[in-house]
């Protein structure tokens, strides 16, 4: 029987060069899905049953580098004031936003995500136009939230947030920038 035994160096992110550096961010990536797919989903359904609408099918990309859809329960143009009062009490009962600019102050009052903020404010610009189709202001608020949560992902994917990333959980690279799952000053 032969062993051997080699010796393995570790490296905090900011001592590998910036090649290394990029290489480990790209290892990391490649295996990463969006972080926050599951509080963007129930912020989306929460947002539809406000409206007393459910979804009933979707398909989402969460990184944006396929096609994305949805489809609503019963949808409807609203005909009468009565129904154009209650969808205004509705909006206007998810917290105040800005008259110019039609965009919410950040209040995310239905899940306490911030993309329920998306979704108000596709929803509200597309209603300010004088649209009163429920399914096309279903539709600019999903789009809306979809062009939020791309830039999300775009953010996580970034250079910025794998460094703070990187930081905040002290990990430690190889010099070939592969992802220690240790952490600093632990033994494996």
């Amino acid at each position: 029987m032969r062993i051997e035994t080699t010796e393995t160096r570790f490296y905090r992110l900011e001592e590998l060069d910036e090649e290394t550096q990029e290489r480990a961010r790209e290892m990391c990536n490649m295996t990463e899905d969006y972080h926050w797919r599951h509080e963007a989903m129930d912020s989306l359904k929460a947002f539809v049953n406000y409206f007393g609408h459910g979804l009933r099918d979707w398909q989402i990309s969460f990184t944006g580098c396929s096609y994305s859809s949805v489809s609503f329960g019963d949808c409807y143009h609203l005909e009468d004031d009565e129904e154009i009062n209650e969808v205004r009490e509705l909006l206007d009962a998810l917290g105040p936003y800005n008259k110019d600019t039609f965009r919410g102050d950040g209040t995310c009052l239905l899940t306490g995500y911030c993309l329920d903020e998306a979704l108000k404010d596709g929803f509200r610009a597309e209603w300010e136009e004088g649209n009163r189709d429920m399914k096309e202001l279903l539709e600019a608020a999903f789009y809306s939230w979809l062009a939020a949560v791309h830039a999300d992902y775009e953010y996580q994917t970034s250079r910025e947030s794998f460094r703070e990333m990187c930081e905040a959980n002290e990990y430690e690279f190889t010099e070939d920038g592969e992802l220690c799952l240790t952490k600093f000053g632990e033994k494996s």
